[in-house]
């Protein structure tokens, strides 16, 4: 019989083959306008910068490329969480490598906001790994998948300020026997109220990580 991390493995090289031969028979197009070439083309690249953020408790910052309320932003995030446009990823990743601070230390590491191994089997990825690992490749930081997600949760955007806070209360929790970095950025989609990061930086922070940052491509 087959294991869980056989399985998973399996689920996930199917998955890509899937993804590769759906990019091959359907060309990419804008998701704004339709035009042939990219998911999101360079005429609906120019985004509305966030505000001002205050980074909650256990992050020491936030940067972040546009604010949900720009109306490009919705259908972009829509597409690239939930309608399988993982290609996506790699515009959204070369965009928020434009925020990140010049002063970030060299020893810092990316790592992603993990899903619950159902969610991401559901989904077919995590969307915080591929922004991760374009990030990492694009400025040549270490990606590291430093937390797991050890219970599955109600998804964040169904939920108020305070529901969401509970709901990711106690879910994470670092890898066994990792190296601990002093520096993390702390990379997914979209900043809401800073619940889930929020918690993932406290649980670095408990494991002696000094510095946590939050890197996304929109905040609210």
């Amino acid at each position: 019989m087959l294991n869980g991390g056989i399985l998973q493995e399996i689920h996930r090289r199917i998955t890509r083959l899937w993804g590769y031969m759906f990019e091959a028979i359907f060309p990419p197009r804008c998701v704004i306008c339709g035009t042939l070439g990219e998911y999101i083309c360079h005429r609906h690249q120019d985004f509305q910068p966030p505000r001002t953020i205050e980074s909650p408790e256990y992050l020491d910052g936030i940067f972040a490329v546009a604010t949900y309320t720009d109306p490009l932003v919705p259908p972009i995030i829509e597409r690239f969480k939930y309608k399988g446009l993982r290609g996506m990823g790699q515009i959204l990743g070369k965009k928020m490598v434009q925020v990140i601070p010049k002063n970030v230390p060299n020893n810092a590491v990316i790592v992603p906001i993990p899903l619950h191994w159902t969610r991401k089997i559901w989904r077919g990825y995590n969307q915080s790994e591929i922004l991760a690992k374009t990030i990492s490749n694009e400025v040549h930081i270490p990606f590291m998948p430093l937390i797991r997600k050890q219970k599955s949760t109600k998804q964040q955007a169904t939920l108020t300020s305070r529901e969401r806070i509970k709901n990711v209360e106690d879910v994470f929790y670092v890898v066994k026997n990792s190296e601990i970095p002093k520096v993390v950025l702390l990379v997914d989609d979209v900043y809401t109220t800073g619940a889930t990061m929020n918690s993932a930086a406290k649980v670095l922070k408990n494991a002696g990580v000094s510095r946590v940052y939050g890197l996304c491509f929109a905040t609210s």
